[in-house]
Formats: C-alpha cells, sequence, structure tokens
C-alpha cells in the first residue's frame, strides 16, 4: 500500500452463520474502524442486523453499511437451487462492479465461508475488479472445497475460472483447505495464505446466574469426558461409543468417569439406543445443546473430537486448548493442525474405532500426561489463535502495519 495514502476497506458477508470465519471478519472490521480506517460493511440481510453485530460503538466509526435483500433464499428443490445460485451470481456481480466503480477501495475483503459457498459472494467478487482493477480483492474460503464431481459443481465451473483471475490473495483457515482449493481450482498454493481463525478466550455467557455451572455439582467427584458437536453422522459420536464397547470388551472401562455428549441434531435417537444397548456399566449422557458450553468445557477432564467428515479447524478444539485441556482427535482435515499428536494430544484415523479406544485407554489411565498435554495444547492456543494473531496476519495482507496486541 503507498505511503500517505487514506486506505479504504470493503467487507462484504453473506453467511447467515456467524461462526470462525464470519466471526474473524466482524472482529477485523471492529478493530480498523477503531483505528480510523475508512471502513465499508456489505451484508445480505439474510445474517440479521449487521449493526447489531458489529456494536453501536463500531457502527459510529464505519463509513457506510450497506444491506441487501438475499434474493430467492428461501428455494428448496435442487433444479431451483442450481437456477437461483445463477442468478444470486449475475446480481453479486452486478452489486460488486457498482460499489467498487463507486467507492474505489483500497482492498475488498470478500468472506465466503465454505467453497463454492455463496454463489452472491462469487459474484460479487468478480464484479468488484470488473468495476475497480486496481483494487486487492481477499477472498476467504473455510472448509475443504468441493469439486466438480457433482452437475451443480459443473455449472461452476467457467465462474470458478474467471474468480481465480480475479482474486489476488487467497485466504484459508488450515494447510489443509489450502492444498484442497488450489487442487480444485487448478491454482499455485502459493497463492493461498492460511490464517487460523481467532478464537476468543472462553468466557462464561451468563456469569452473574449460569444455570449451566449449577448443573455441574451433580458430577462432582468424577472425571469428566466430554463431546461437543451438533449430533450428525459426521461427528462421529457412534464411533465414539464403539470405542468405550471395545474397552469393556478388553476390561478396560473406565471407573470414575463420566462421558457427557453436548449437542441436539438429527442423530440424538439413535445415539439415544446406542447408548441404552450398551448398558447400564456405561456412563454415557446425551446433555443437549448447553446455553453457555464455558463451564462444561473448562470442567471437563479430557476433550474427544471424533468426527469422520465435513470438517476444517473446529472451533471448540481451539477453545477447549484456550482451558487447557488434552484433545483426542480425528486425523481429519485442519484438526492435525490444531492437535499436535503426543504434544497437545492424541490423533487417530477417522472411525478406527480400534485406534480411538487405544487412545482414550491411554490418556484416560494417565493423570500426569493429561496434565502435560493441556499445558501444551493452552501454549499453542497462544501462539497460533488468539485473536490478536489473527488479526496482525490479516493486516499483513491487506497491507497495513501491524502494531495489534492480543
Amino acid at each position: 500500500m503507498q505511503q500517505g495514502s487514506e486506505p479504504t476497506l470493503l467487507f462484504y458477508i453473506e453467511s447467515p452463520f456467524v461462526s470462525g470465519a464470519e466471526a474473524q471478519v466482524l472482529r477485523n472490521v471492529v478493530s480498523l474502524s477503531q483505528e480510523g480506517m475508512k471502513i465499508i460493511v456489505v451484508s445480505a440481510l439474510g445474517i440479521g442486523d449487521i449493526n447489531s453485530k458489529l456494536g453501536p460503538v463500531t457502527t459510529q466509526k464505519i463509513s457506510k453499511v450497506i444491506q441487501y435483500k438475499l434474493i430467492f433464499a428461501e428455494v428448496r428443490s435442487q433444479l431451483m437451487r442450481g437456477i437461483a445460485d445463477q442468478l444470486r451470481y449475475v446480481a453479486g456481480f452486478t452489486r460488486g462492479f457498482k460499489l467498487a466503480k463507486k467507492y474505489r477501495p483500497t482492498v475488498v475483503h470478500v468472506n465466503n465461508g465454505g467453497f463454492p459457498g455463496a454463489a452472491g459472494a462469487r459474484g460479487f467478487a468478480s464484479g468488484v475488479k470488473q468495476g475497480f482493477s486496481e483494487t486487492t480483492l481477499v477472498m476467504t474460503v473455510n472448509n475443504l472445497a468441493v469439486d466438480y464431481a457433482s452437475p451443480a459443481r459443473k455449472l461452476d465451473f467457467w465462474f470458478d475460472r474467471l474468480l481465480v483471475r480475479r482474486v489476488d490473495k487467497w485466504v484459508t483457515g488450515s494447510k489443509a483447505a489450502a492444498g484442497a482449493l488450489s487442487t480444485v481450482l487448478q491454482m499455485n498454493p502459493e497463492n493461498c495464505s492460511v490464517i487460523p481463525n481467532g478464537i476468543p478466550f472462553p468466557a462464561c455467557l451468563h456469569p452473574e446466574n449460569c444455570n449451566e455451572q449449577k448443573s455441574l455439582s451433580q458430577f462432582e467427584g468424577l472425571k469428566v469426558g466430554l463431546l461437543v458437536g451438533l449430533l450428525e453422522k459426521r461427528k462421529g459420536h457412534s464411533h465414539f461409543l464403539r470405542a468405550l464397547e471395545i474397552l469393556e470388551l478388553n476390561n478396560a472401562l473406565p471407573e470414575g468417569w463420566i462421558f457427557l455428549i453436548d449437542g441436539e441434531g438429527p442423530e440424538r435417537e439413535k445415539l439415544e439406543n446406542q447408548i441404552t444397548s450398551l448398558g447400564p456399566s456405561f456412563q454415557v449422557q446425551l446433555v443437549g445443546s448447553s446455553s453457555c458450553i464455558f463451564h462444561l468445557m473448562n470442567r471437563c477432564d479430557l476433550f474427544i473430537h471424533p468426527s469422520v467428515s465435513n470438517e476444517d479447524l473446529p472451533n471448540v478444539i481451539s477453545e477447549v486448548m484456550a482451558l487447557g485441556k488434552p484433545i483426542i482427535g480425528s486425523r481429519l482435515a485442519g484438526i492435525p493442525e490444531q492437535i499436535e499428536d503426543g504434544v497437545t494430544g492424541l490423533l487417530f484415523e477417522p472411525g478406527a474405532d480400534e485406534q480411538l479406544a487405544s487412545k482414550m485407554q491411554m490418556l484416560i489411565g494417565d493423570e500426569i500426561l493429561r496434565e502435560t498435554f493441556g499445558i501444551s495444547a493452552a501454549a499453542k492456543y497462544r501462539r497460533e489463535f488468539l485473536p490478536g494473531v489473527a488479526l496482525e496476519s490479516y493486516k499483513r495482507l491487506y497491507g497495513l502495519d501491524s502494531s495489534v496486541e492480543d
């Protein structure tokens, strides 16, 4: 960025979820606006009131907030979704072209969630360069990119080729996601920067009167193993239960331990039946979706994340790392970039029940090893996953001086 120039940064957000990547973009907006940068935020009305997400102080400092209606948001059929995506792409392209031509931003940061992600976001990114070619176009992609095997993705191919020529700097949250994106888009891996999403240190959401904290008294005197995630097949809960069964067959089922599964989802009934079939000797509870997960994470002695597909860099792993907890996780996508095998926790191959049982037996029976892994996990969180670490990386990517504190 040229010295003496007043940079204008435009941020585009379309995802209806405010999770890792979306939260990181919002933190970038808040921090840079507080530093006096000229900021423009463009978002779909479908994500809710962007002003409430940014806060009144930040909103006052932002130069412009533009919200638009997401067209065809209620389309259900696969055929109509394909058509709607093409129309959203064109609408996004037009919007990006007009806004870039009008505001001539120095940097445009488009958050796309996964890939292909939102058609409107990809269209917006392509249109930006058409409207103002001198802007630096940054595009964030989290999760593993989807290839062109499906008919719907085949329709995207030429749109993606245009996008590859338009984007100056790609960003992913993990090396695994960067590799997948480079392969799918047939581009040089060096064009992709890896910036893990910053994760704030976990805290209680209801410090004055937290019912979740009170409910933990029932587990007094027990060691707690914890799983957190949607009750979906991809999260691997059934593999965890089979690993417990293997421990029993090997006469290694731990005494004085209880395992809690936090979350809701379509697999709940199946998991309830599986737990019932295991018998009363298995201390496993489905605890629903906690309104404040902090105390449960802080109380646990071991965290287990047995996902088998559709993961990248799970926020919850970074959160329990911050709290100094030992972790057992599947060797999937970006998870090995969070869990250093034999240093901050243990890894196993996705779906390998015998391996998972062996890793569980190792950590359940060794309190000193659990404590050692937990200390190392907390140190790794401070080095790599603090919000300030990610913000500094983004500032360098934007071409701004980096003087941010954690």
